[in-house]
């Protein structure tokens, strides 16, 4: 008897111990999986101000840049032709998106004009037509001869227009003119 309640007790041991190491075992586990989960969370978070943070600096330099570019085409126009019309003054701000480049090229092109009506009509097709230019293919032809019934618009209606041109194809454009 004495024999088989030893073994008994070995065998209860052996459970135990075996039974204690499962749950040891599960519990470190699931400790390991929170833990992972946890970390997870923690570097998805991480991640996201990082990226929140470079695309709000890239954004803050973009506007900075349009900004700085809007500044430079109205002080020129206001400078070579006075006033600027409500019209005129529409066309700034899509056209302060250009590439340096564009921009350069326009700025020259305004500086060469004449500093009377004339120029102020002048500069008011120009613009017109490089915002047509940004917008829609380069090499038709067709926007050139839009440029006058875009300039005769009301200032609310080609205020509207000129918001809607990104959505807008060619045809809807000579649609609506």
């Amino acid at each position: 008897f004495q024999e088989q309640l030893a073994a008994a007790e070995q065998r209860g041991e052996q459970r135990g111990e075996q039974r204690g190491e499962q749950r040891g075992e599960q519990r470190g586990r699931i400790a390991g999986i929170q833990q992972g989960i946890q970390q997870g969370i923690q570097q998805g978070i991480q991640q996201g101000i990082e990226q929140g943070i470079q695309q709000g600096i890239q954004q803050g330099i973009e506007r900075g840049r349009r900004e700085e570019n809007r500044l430079i085409l109205e002080n020129l126009l206001q400078v070579r032709l006075g006033e600027l019309d409500a019209k005129v003054a529409l066309f700034i701000r899509p056209l302060s998106a250009l590439s340096a480049a564009d921009l350069t090229r326009l700025l020259v092109q305004l500086s060469a004009l004449p500093v009377d009506e004339n120029g102020v009509r002048l500069a008011q097709e120009l613009l017109a037509e490089h915002v047509l230019r940004m917008y829609f293919e380069s090499g038709d032809e067709r926007l050139t001869n839009l440029v006058p019934s875009l300039l005769g618009l009301s200032v609310d209606d080609l205020e509207v227009l000129l918001s809607q041109l990104p959505e807008l194809s060619v045809e809807e454009l000579l649609g609506r003119l």
